[in-house]
């Protein structure tokens, strides 16, 4: 089982949150299906940038294109921001 859930604003920005995973299903490319799936959401599509927060998953999201925040500062917070910048 995996779900995950996006909410758009409906032209610039774009939120990915609550994407998870089983873990007996972890390691097989489910999870990065779902967030294809979230990305590729009519909702979702036109955004110029998709953010989402994470405490543990950096490197999952960066495979998908997602960076740390630039303009943020370093944790000690409890989730990180990351965001995925469309351009064109």
């Amino acid at each position: 089982m995996a779900t995950g859930r996006a909410i758009s604003d409906g032209s610039r920005r774009a939120w990915m949150f609550d994407v998870m995973v089983a873990p007996a299903l972890r390691g097989l490319g489910v999870g990065e299906a779902v967030v294809r799936l979230l990305l590729d959401h009519p909702g979702v599509r036109g955004a110029r940038s998709v953010h989402l927060g994470t405490q543990d998953a950096h490197t999952f999201y960066a495979r998908s294109g997602f960076q740390h925040r630039a303009d943020l500062p370093p944790p000690p917070f409890m989730s990180t921001e990351m965001v995925l910048t469309r351009t064109g």
